[in-house]
Order: C-alpha cells, then structure tokens, then sequence
C-alpha cells in the first residue's frame, strides 16, 4: 500500500507523475525446500547394591535443510519515467530497468550429539556424585548462487493496485523472456561451519535432611567446564571479465526449465516466473568454466573469508555451598557458588591489508550467593523472600578476536576489536 526507499522515505514520481506513491521493484520468489530430521537415543543403567548405582545416556540428533530459492527481480530507481498515472496505476520505463534472475542453492545440516554418565553411592543420609558429560554440535551451511541480468527500455512494466495486490504486467512480455539477452552476473559459493565441544566434570556431595520434612541439611560440590568453539566462513566467487563479451548467457545456459512454469500473485495474462533447474545450473558453469576460462575473473573474497572467522575456548572452575533448613512452616534454602573463567580467543587481524592471526584472552571470577525462604501462614498463604545474584557472559564472538583492524596512521595507532576483558553481566 506505502512504498518507500531503503532510507525509509517515501517514493514519489518526480519525472512525468503526478506525486502519487509508485512500487520500487517488483520481486518474485520461487522456494522448493526438502528436510529430514532423524535421531536417537540409549540409556544404560546398573544398580549393583541398593546403595551404589551407575548410569550412562548417549544421544544423537541431525537435521538437514535441502533448499532451493530462487528470485525473479525486476528494479528501477527515481529517474523512472511515469506515464499513464493515477492514484493506483501507472507505467513505469527507463533505459536502467534491470530485470534479475539468480537461483540460490542453500543445505544446512545440523547435528548435536553425546554422551553423559553418572555414579551415585549412598550411605544413610548421605551421597556423594559424580558425573562427566560431553556433548558437541555442528553446523554447515554450504550455498552457491548463479545470477544473470539484463537492463533496457524494454523491460517498461505497467502496475495496478488492486486492494491489497499489486499487479504487473510486461509492456512487452517477449523481452523478459528473450533468455539470450540475459548476461551472467556472478557465480558465487559461500560455506559458513560451526563447531562447538563440551567437556564437564562434577562431583557433589549431600549430607543430612535436604529435601526432607524436618531438619537440616547442606550439600557441597564443584565442576569444571571448557567449551571449545569455532565458526569459519569461506566465500569464493567468479565475476564476468566482461558481461556484454560473456557466452554464458541464461539461453546459453540451458538450465531454465520447459517443463514448468509457476504464476504467482500479481502476475497476469501469460506471465510466469522462470524456474531455473538447480542441478544444470551446477553443471553447466563448470562446463563452461573449464571451456572458457579467460572469460571469467576469480574474486577470494579474502575480506568475507577472514572476517568473521574465530575460535575460543571458555573455562569454568565452580564450587558451591549449600544448606537447607526445614521445620513446621519455615523452609530456608540459601549458599553461595564462586565461578572462575578464563577464556582464549584466536582469530584474524587485518593490518597493512595483510590478513595475519591474532590471539587474547581474558578472565573474571564471580562470587554469587542466593537465599529463597517460604513460611506458610495456612494452607492458602505463603510469605516468600528470594534474593539471589546471577551473571550473563558474554557472547564467544564478543570476547575472541573477530575481524580485528589495526591502522597505523599518521596521527596515531588505531585498533578496532572484540573485547577479551569483558565481564559478563551482573543481576
């Protein structure tokens, strides 16, 4: 109903309009999307005595992503010329339109995995545990996409809106059609991984009446945890020398497909999206690629590569005291746990336009006690006092090195940078 630009202001039609709003492109989408989860689990347990008991519980979970989308783009800026207008129509030219056809191919694969044990040995009131636990994650997300474009008058596009539709209609339809007018844009591969191991160790021990009607109790224990991560992003793409002196054109091509065509909203009379088959697209650039190879330029994209890339590694030594206190209407449940963290970070610096590796690290310690109280006046009346000290850390990319700069000009020394001092957040 409102059109605006990226900048958030409205568009208006400067050139031949009559000040009314005017669409800012005309974007199609086509989305075909194939997923499967599959997963699982085991659980062991052994009770020797009826004091000492052992357990263990591995798992394992994957979910993958096969998708396909693609988009059918047709976009001009405000130097459009406007004629026919009224306040729901118009038709819109210039000699800029550019008319998009590009396919992303995107898999996603997402698994979580582990194992965790246990042993419990019981003396009257009292117990002592022990657990280790790991468990991992990983993520991959490989995607590729392939674009051609072309640009004219003969692209001109009538709209009408029509409620809460907008609808196009090609002035002439033969020229978004003319598959041999579209010249390649770009062929790109982008593969983002993320790993993620944890490792833990516990050990508590449990004395007197916790948990019991009457009495008093305490329980005493420590862990230790180190989290291992790590995120890499690869990007790779190849660029026409020159799109006009390109051969790989979409008819060239041979990927859009005869054997299905798809209308969507706000299409009309013949009008359909073009579906470009995934597997041909793949195909058919390498076969060129490797017959023409002089037509293409290869672009690292060393910047995206290195940009984001981290890894880090958070460790965690905690012990806690607790007590607990129960008598008639009063519970009392209060402790106090310390934490220490350290954290190291490696990651990529940019400098004299060089990328290199850089490392930091960082560490803070947490004192965090809590108290809960309950007294119940009757049945249907309870007094509750809670006061309680928590933290937030920070996030692994705000702490580890990440796309890391540092200019050397003439005024001074200038470093932009995560922060390996960060202290988590206090509540």
């Amino acid at each position: 109903r409102y059109w605006f630009t990226d900048a958030g202001v409205r568009v208006t039609t400067p050139y031949g309009g009559n000040g009314y709003a005017v669409p800012v492109e005309r974007r199609l989408y086509w989305y075909h999307n194939k997923r499967e989860r599959k997963g699982g689990s085991v659980k062991w347990e052994y009770n020797p005595t009826s004091n000492l008991s052992f357990w263990a519980l591995g798992f394992y979970n994957t979910a993958t992503d096969d998708e396909a989308r693609q988009t059918d783009l047709l976009t001009w800026n405000t130097s459009t010329i406007i004629t026919n207008q009224t306040p729901t129509s118009g038709t819109l030219t210039q000699s800029s339109m550019q008319q998009q056809q590009f396919l992303g191919k995107f898999d996603f694969e997402r698994t979580i995995g582990g194992i965790q044990t246990g042993a419990d040995f019981r003396l009257g009131d009292n117990t002592l545990s022990a657990r280790l636990n790991y468990s991992g994650s990983y993520f991959n997300n490989p995607e590729n996409w392939n674009e051609w474009r072309q640009s004219g008058s003969a692209l001109a596009v009538r709209y009408q809106i029509d409620g809460d539709v907008i609808r196009f209609e090609d002035v002439n339809p033969a020229a978004r059609a003319n598959l041999a007018a579209y010249r390649p844009n770009r062929r790109q591969f982008d593969t983002r991984t993320l790993r993620e191991d944890v490792y833990e160790a516990a050990l508590d021990f449990t004395a007197g009446k916790v948990g019991a009607i009457d009495g008093l109790g305490y329980k005493i224990g420590g862990k230790v945890r180190r989290i291992d991560r790590s995120f890499d992003e690869e990007r790779d793409r190849y660029v026409p020398v020159s799109a006009s002196g390109s051969t790989y054109t979409l008819a060239a091509a041979n990927v859009v497909r005869t054997d299905l065509a798809l209308q969507t909203q706000g299409m009309t009379g013949s009008q359909s999206i073009m579906i470009i088959d995934p597997i041909r697209s793949r195909e058919s650039f390498a076969a060129h690629l490797a017959a023409n190879p002089t037509q293409w330029n290869f672009d690292p994209m060393l910047n995206d590569d290195n940009n984001l890339d981290y890894s880090a590694i958070e460790d965690v030594t905690a012990g806690y005291l607790q007590a607990e206190y129960r008598r008639n209407k009063l519970s009392v449940i209060g402790g106090v746990r310390y934490e220490h963290t350290q954290n190291e970070g490696t990651g990529r610096v940019l400098r004299a336009n060089v990328w290199g590796d850089t490392t930091n690290s960082g560490r803070y310690d947490n004192w965090m006690p809590s108290i809960v109280a309950n007294y119940d006046f009757t049945r249907r009346n309870r007094l509750v006092l809670a006061v309680s000290k928590t933290i937030g850390r920070p996030a692994f990319n705000q702490f580890a090195p990440v796309g890391e700069r540092i200019n050397d000009l003439v005024s001074g020394l200038t470093i932009t940078r995560s922060n390996p001092d960060l202290k988590p957040r206090e509540s």
